[in-house]
């Protein structure tokens, strides 16, 4: 198993909405699915921001983890 390391969830959401900005279809949903090791151990204030930022750009997202 792995033990080391950090799970940045706020920069991997950040990262996610210019990109589907960039990529947006008029005939597709916008979603993302999440997967995560479990708690994100960075920066755990911007999940929240960077989430809600997604969500009221009409991204609907699923986590699992």
């Amino acid at each position: 198993p792995y033990l080391a390391g950090v799970t940045n969830t706020g920069a991997a959401l950040k990262a996610a909405l210019p990109a589907m900005q960039q990529a947006r279809r008029p005939d597709v949903k916008d979603i993302i699915i999440l997967l995560s090791d479990g708690r994100t151990n960075v920066d755990e204030e911007t999940v929240i921001e960077a989430a809600q930022a997604l969500k009221d750009d009409g991204v609907t997202i699923f986590s699992v983890g």
